[in-house]
């Protein structure tokens, strides 16, 4: 199956589903199950265009607020005085210069807030597919606490869903 078959096909799906929901969501109550105050009172039009190999602002904004609150404010929880949590964030940084940046090692800050810092300006200047890579190198390799991976794949899949993109059923698992 080409890439262009396979979007065509998500986009039909994903449109059907839509539809679907809205009609239930309508006939139940009136009002579009989703949607902003001024969606749902027509001052703004309801967002129904698939996200196809692109990424808005807004969805990229979602993803990286997303991996602060599962993931990067978890590290001021990893102090000094917890040697075996802060190993395990400076594990995961080396990680993303080694496998994912394939940068030069000795170039990583050696803070994790300055580490960080360069990886949110990688991150918004990505290619929409290379955010993704990067959100499932994270979902792979980030030193996740008891229950904080499946929290964060459902609110990744939650958001993934509700701006509309089409890449599949879920982001990852």
């Amino acid at each position: 199956m080409t890439l262009g078959t396979l979007r065509e096909t998500l986009a039909r799906f994903i449109a059907r589903r839509l539809s679907s929901r809205r009609e239930c969501a309508t006939i139940a109550n009136g009002m579009p199950e989703q949607g902003r105050f001024s969606e749902r009172i027509g001052v703004n039009p309801i967002r129904t265009v698939l996200q196809v190999a692109s990424m808005d602002a807004a969805l990229r904004n979602y993803l990286w607020n997303l991996l602060t609150i599962h993931c990067w404010n978890k590290l001021g929880e990893w102090s000094p005085g917890h040697p075996s949590t802060c190993q395990r964030a400076d594990v995961f940084f080396r990680l993303v210069w080694i496998l994912f940046l394939k940068w030069p090692l000795d170039e990583k800050p050696d803070n994790h807030n300055r580490a960080l810092k360069v990886l949110r300006e990688q991150f918004f200047q990505w290619k929409w597919y290379e955010v993704y890579d990067f959100i499932e190198f994270t979902s792979h390799n980030y030193p996740f606490g008891e229950g904080q991976h499946d929290s964060l794949l459902a609110d990744l899949n939650f958001v993934l869903e509700s701006e509309l993109l089409a890449i599949g059923s879920s982001v990852a698992s």
